[in-house]
């Protein structure tokens, strides 16, 4: 009886609210970048760059990349998702990998395409770290390292997490 209550209120609060909000499920802060071999973590210390999964008004999964400083963005659809995760003696979640395909538009060229993506993220004595690896064609990657927002406290210095 308790299962259907709770059944029938995860419904009505999807057909209701989720009509015109987006459901964020992770967000990452970017300490650490290199775009095509170059280290550019100022840069995207800088722009205060995080990283969101979320669903968007049409309820699909999709990757934003933005720039708090100045709202420009990167976002889209994520397709061919492939997870794979990793568990301690003590059925703790220590590790997750991701692979997929995001398609994307940038707010601030106009510019669309498409990026394999990898994803990273593990269970450490700080919270979770991340490391997104994306290729975007020929001899163009941009890595990613930080740290996961909502389960990471602000006060620790990043760089004592890697």
């Amino acid at each position: 009886m308790k299962l259907n209550i709770i059944v029938i209120f995860l419904l009505a609060n999807t057909c209701l609210l989720g009509q015109d909000t987006s459901k964020i499920v992770s967000k990452f802060r970017i300490v650490e970048s290199m775009h095509n071999k170059r280290i550019l973590s100022d840069f995207d210390q800088e722009r205060k760059g995080v990283i969101y999964i979320h669903y968007n008004k049409e309820n699909v999964l999709h990757l934003s990349n933005i720039s708090l400083k100045d709202a420009s963005f990167s976002t889209g659809e994520l397709l061919n998702i492939k997870i794979d995760s990793t568990f301690s003696s003590y059925k703790k979640l220590i590790k997750t990998k991701a692979q997929y395909t995001w398609n994307y538009s940038n707010s601030y060229n106009k510019k669309k395409g498409s990026a394999l993506v990898t994803m990273i993220e593990e269970t450490t004595n700080y919270g979770n770290t991340f490391q997104m690896t994306m290729s975007l064609g020929k001899n163009n990657k941009i890595i990613y390292k930080g740290f996961k927002i909502d389960e990471t406290t602000q006060y620790i210095i990043p760089k004592t997490i890697f």
